[in-house]
């Protein structure tokens, strides 16, 4: 357990040493909005005693205090920071490997090769990813395109 005396100590160790991801779902609150058609996304910086809040809950963090009256403003914070680490790990090998095997939109692999959406179709055809049709829509899972990107690289 690591000791922390005040809220803004913690959250700035939290910053530097939490994984970039983690911490965008600890720190901000995500919000989305219609605009002209299109989905957006926008992030506000969740104030430190939510954050504070959000870490009880899933308890990786106990609040001390001197004076029980005081409970929501504790004098002091311990961080169960090997339970917050192992959960971190497990976490980041769960969500990498969801993510590989998820399938992703043609113009999603444009954007990552760089190319235009009739190379992408070439590649396809050539049979040199393979690729799934979801009501009619073509799906290729991004293992099979990162695997494509290996295979291809110039030496």
């Amino acid at each position: 357990m690591i000791r922390f005396k005040n809220l803004d100590k913690l959250i700035s160790f939290l910053d530097e040493n939490l994984p970039e991801k983690i911490k965008s779902e600890l720190f901000f609150h995500v919000y989305y909005w219609e605009n002209k058609g299109e989905k957006c996304e926008g992030r506000i910086k969740e104030p430190n005693p939510s954050i504070a809040a959000k870490l009880i809950k899933l308890e990786f963090l106990i609040g001390i205090s001197d004076d029980p009256k005081f409970f929501l403003y504790p004098k002091e914070y311990l961080l169960q920071w090997t339970k917050l680490k192992k959960f971190i790990d497990k976490y980041e090998t769960t969500s990498v490997e969801i993510e590989k095997y998820g399938l992703i939109s043609i113009n999603t692999a444009c954007k990552m090769l760089d190319v235009t959406r009739p190379t992408i179709y070439k590649i396809l055809n050539e049979k040199k990813v393979p690729y799934v049709e979801i009501l009619s829509q073509k799906r290729i899972q991004l293992k099979d395109l990162l695997d494509y990107i290996e295979e291809n690289k110039r030496h």
